[in-house]
């Protein structure tokens, strides 16, 4: 009995010494908590204001904000480094305001000076940035010199002159060279690619670009085909193969005046089978419609026999001859047709179409050829067979595809329609 009675002590005692240890852990936890209830010194509000909270090392700052609770007595005085902190953001404040001041008031003097934006040029190409200024001292016309009533002054004195531009949003100003009395050319023409009107929602315009003529029958048949159709434009000069660089710049003049919002001009002869569609999708995915030109390039060979035939060598007096395009079709931004028209205003004029407007005028006014990949398309047999006739921007009817404009476009017209289906 005696030693049960011992062990019951025993066991009393120590529930006893294990209760006392519990609720010394108890009320040392207690404590503590009571005392974190204030914020920590890097929660503080004028801390958090001024940005100490972020430059406080990381075992003084407390990310478990309590927003309910109010301060304890916890924290009295701030540590000497945090109201140097303090003092320091202060200054620096009173700095950014005072350099605030002084640049809103030099602003209030200072005139505003828009910056232009810088065009992207296209660079002539080697062979032409070496030729360029040989071309203009050549050339240039001085003042005492005779201006070409035509390729210079621009009278052109049209007597029959179309309103199919007249408030309209053109995007391809379509320019076909013809001669009067290719009159099924036109018609041609009219019934294939003149029914497309709009490509990608873009709108197109189609003339025709013609001088005049001596046979009144013919002239009479012209001006009423010019009062059915409206398309038709006539300049003042005989419509004769030296004349066709008087009609590339009759035709961009008459575009200055009676179509200035086209942004794009495409010059074709009446021989030439276009894809219109292929041509304003190709132009929508340049980056660069600027200072735009594109075609295929010429032959120095062919020219060079031109001048010997016609005799015009002593028209062209330097012994080099810059880049130009084949004129068969050449595409090009409005400001390019502008300042080629401008250029022609001083410069003496040659009557050779391709190298005068495209290779002259072009280097002399310090335009670059922008791609050659717009304008391209070889005749071969699978043109009338495959699909491949969509992959032609603009086609010279010569070889074996002369006289097939019909056949072409028949076979065009389906492989659209099956592309639509």
């Amino acid at each position: 009995m005696i030693v049960l009675r011992v062990k019951a002590v025993q066991t009393i005692v120590v529930l006893s010494l294990v209760g006392a240890l519990i609720m010394i852990i108890l009320y040392s936890v207690s404590s503590s908590h009571n005392h974190s209830t204030g914020r920590s010194l890097g929660q503080h509000r004028s801390f958090r204001k001024h940005g100490i909270f972020r430059k406080l090392p990381k075992h003084m700052r407390d990310r478990k904000i309590n927003h309910g609770r109010t301060h304890n007595q916890g924290h009295g005085k701030h540590p000497k480094f945090l109201n140097l902190l303090k003092a320091g953001l202060k200054k620096k404040k009173k700095k950014n305001r005072n350099k605030k001041q002084i640049t809103n008031e030099t602003k209030q003097h200072k005139p505003k000076v828009k910056q232009r934006r810088k065009k992207a040029k296209v660079q002539l190409s080697h062979h032409d940035s070496k030729v360029r200024n040989d071309l203009i001292r050549a050339f240039a016309l001085m003042d005492e010199d005779v201006r070409h009533p035509f390729a210079n002054k621009h009278q052109f004195n049209y007597t029959l002159s179309p309103s199919k531009c007249h408030k309209k949003p053109v995007f391809l100003l379509t320019i076909v060279h013809s001669q009067p009395h290719d009159v099924k050319q036109r018609l041609t023409f009219r019934k294939t690619f003149g029914l497309i009107q709009s490509s990608w929602r873009k709108k197109i315009v189609y003339v025709f670009s013609v001088g005049l003529v001596s046979d009144p029958k013919i002239q009479e048949e012209l001006q009423q085909e010019a009062a059915t159709f409206h398309d038709i434009i006539q300049g003042g000069f005989v419509d004769l193969e030296e004349n066709l660089a008087l009609k590339h710049i009759m035709g961009l003049h008459w575009k200055k005046i009676h179509c200035p919002q086209a942004k794009f001009i495409l010059k074709i002869d009446d021989d030439v089978f276009i894809h219109p569609f292929g041509i304003i999708q190709n132009i929508l995915g340049k980056s660069m419609r600027k200072r735009f030109i594109s075609c295929k390039e010429g032959s120095m060979k062919v020219v060079v026999d031109k001048m010997k035939s016609r005799k015009l060598r002593s028209t062209y007096p330097v012994d080099f001859l810059p880049s130009f395009c084949n004129g068969y079709a050449v595409l090009m931004s409005s400001d390019v047709a502008s300042g080629l028209l401008a250029a022609s205003r001083k410069v003496r004029y040659v009557p050779l179409e391709d190298l005068f407007v495209t290779g002259v005028l072009r280097v002399v006014s310090g335009v670059g050829v922008s791609s050659k990949e717009v304008i391209h398309g070889q005749c071969n047999p699978r043109l009338f067979t495959g699909k491949e006739i969509t992959k032609v921007t603009a086609l010279h009817l010569e070889g074996k595809c002369k006289n097939k404009m019909t056949k072409l476009w028949k076979r065009y017209h389906t492989v659209l329609k099956g592309k639509r289906q």
